[in-house]
């Protein structure tokens, strides 16, 4: 099992990011979507 962001933009060409679990299961990789992360995924401190 592995964590995986990924980044998606949308109709608006507003960036939003998700946060999927992805494995191989019968060597194929199959991705489950985990959560919602919104707009901007690192914390409101790092930012500046």
């Amino acid at each position: 099992m592995t964590v995986v962001v990924r980044k998606e933009k949308r109709k608006n060409s507003r960036v939003h990011y998700k946060l999927y679990d992805v494995k191989r299961v019968n060597g194929k990789v199959k991705s489950k979507y985990a959560w919602y992360l919104g707009k901007d995924p690192r914390p409101k401190n790092e930012i500046s």
